[in-house]
C-alpha cells in the first residue's frame, strides 16, 4: 500500500480491534450504538491493513464496538499506510 490514506466503506465484518486500544475498558456503549443506529458513524474508524480483506482497528474502538452493536454492516473508515509494531 501506498502512503496515501485513503477513504473507503469497509465491511464491519473485515476490521479487527487491535490489541494495543488505549482504553482498557470500552466504557458503556449503548447511548452510542443508540446514535450510531439513527445517524451513522459521523467520524470514521482508522484501520490499517491487517491482511487480504482484513483491516486493524488503530483509531475508533468504541465507534467499531458501537457499530457492531448497532448492527451496521459498514462504516466509513480511513485506511491508513501505518504498518509494524505502531498499528497492532
Amino acid at each position: 500500500m501506498s502512503g496515501v490514506i485513503r477513504l473507503a466503506m469497509l465491511p464491519v465484518t473485515a476490521i479487527v480491534d487491535s490489541g494495543r486500544n488505549i482504553r482498557a475498558d470500552l466504557g458503556d456503549i449503548q447511548e452510542l450504538a443508540a446514535s450510531v443506529k439513527v445517524r451513522g458513524i459521523l467520524q470514521p474508524v482508522i484501520v490499517t491493513v491487517a491482511g487480504p480483506d482484513r483491516y486493524r482497528v488503530v483509531d475508533g474502538h468504541r465507534r467499531m464496538a458501537a457499530s457492531r452493536l448497532a448492527r451496521l454492516t459498514h462504516v466509513p473508515a480511513l485506511i491508513s499506510p501505518i504498518t509494524g509494531s505502531r498499528a497492532t
